[in-house]
């Protein structure tokens, strides 16, 4: 396989693969604060979702780790049959000079995969909001629908969570205007080139941007998990939200490492 290869190779963890056809499927970002992959963390711990496989794409950086006593490698689908819902975590970044053509091979392998929706999770500087989303309260959430994101945009709705205007809307304000620029500036490339493919490709899709700073960014990947959760009204919504931590957050969280091996 090359760079350049139509669609993101998907290999099966078993010769039983779940129908992607009319689930939903969440997308992590390698982004600002690593929020989207906090997310999909929290998400597959809690929903104690199943691995059903990896991808095998050239412009991801390699990297190997373990999750409990399972290995675990760059960029991974997990499922949960209950909620038909697919997650998928990408734990490297992509090479930046091939990154745009990670994002569209992923985008066409969702679209043929025949998605219902797709969520994409990824985040924004903080010190970017505009005054009228610092006088919503400090709203933390943004959302960017693809233009034939139809369904998305309508749960958005629903949720009086407005996207952001687009190519082909009429910006009104110059805040607004503003947005759209920042947006487009400080979107990651697999963001950007998402929204765009998915546009070309008819693929109802929605990225939920967090705007956070760089730091211990845990509790905004819970709240990305909780924004996920209403969205797509995965637990009960007059309970707060158990979040699990998955055991690998162990090493963000303790200090427990034996000190002789530093001497």
């Amino acid at each position: 396989q090359t760079a350049s290869a139509a669609m993101a190779t998907f290999v099966p963890a078993s010769s039983e693969v779940p129908s992607f056809k009319g689930a939903v499927c969440v997308i992590a970002d390698v982004c600002r604060g690593n929020v989207g992959q906090l997310a999909a963390d929290v998400l597959t711990a809690t929903l104690e979702m199943k691995r059903v496989g990896y991808f095998d794409d050239p412009a991801v950086l390699p990297a190997v780790g373990n999750e409990g006593t399972q290995m675990t490698v760059n960029v991974e689908l997990y499922h949960s049959s209950a909620k038909n819902l697919f997650v998928l975590q990408q734990r490297s970044p992509a090479v930046a000079a091939l990154a745009e053509g990670w994002a569209a091979r992923l985008a066409e392998w969702a679209s043929k995969s025949e998605f219902k929706t797709v969520l994409l999770l990824t985040s924004l500087p903080a010190e970017l909001r505009t005054d009228d989303r610092l006088s919503e309260g400090g709203s933390q959430l943004t959302l960017e629908c693809a233009l034939t994101g139809r369904e998305g945009k309508k749960r958005a709705g629903e949720l009086g969570w407005e996207c952001v205007k687009g190519v082909g809307d009429e910006l009104s304000t110059p805040e607004e205007m503003l947005e759209v620029e920042q947006v487009r500036a400080e979107a990651t490339p697999t963001s950007r080139t998402m929204l765009e493919s998915a546009a070309a490709a008819g693929l109802d899709l929605v990225a939920l941007m967090a705007w956070c700073n760089e730091g211990a960014n845990m509790e905004d990947g819970m709240q990305m998990a909780g924004w996920v959760s209403r969205f797509l009204q995965l637990l009960p919504p007059d309970e707060p939200p158990r979040w699990r931590a998955p055991s690998s957050w162990r090493i963000l969280l303790e200090n427990n490492a034996p000190r002789a091996i530093y001497n």
